[in-house]
């Protein structure tokens, strides 16, 4: 997606939803790492922030998910 020219505010901001979409309560430090990808892609910028970047979406990839959350917001709503 870097290399494709995607802003990597954009990538750490869709990383958060994902944290709380498809991971949850499954992986609870999920969310907080994401947030703070997202606080360090702010801080640093490109080129460096791509390592950032590269260790949520590890930690994102090999967390357990649960989207039970997700599913009880749309049964309340």
């Amino acid at each position: 997606m870097l290399e494709g020219g995607e802003d990597p505010v954009f990538i750490a901001r869709r990383l958060i939803i994902l944290a709380s979409e498809d991971i949850g309560n499954a992986e609870p430090r999920a969310l907080p790492l994401a947030a703070a990808g997202l606080q360090a892609v702010e801080a640093i910028g490109m080129p460096e922030c791509a390592i950032n970047l590269a260790q949520v979406v590890t930690f994102l990839a090999s967390s357990p998910k649960s989207n039970r959350s997700y599913q009880a917001w749309n049964k309340a709503l």
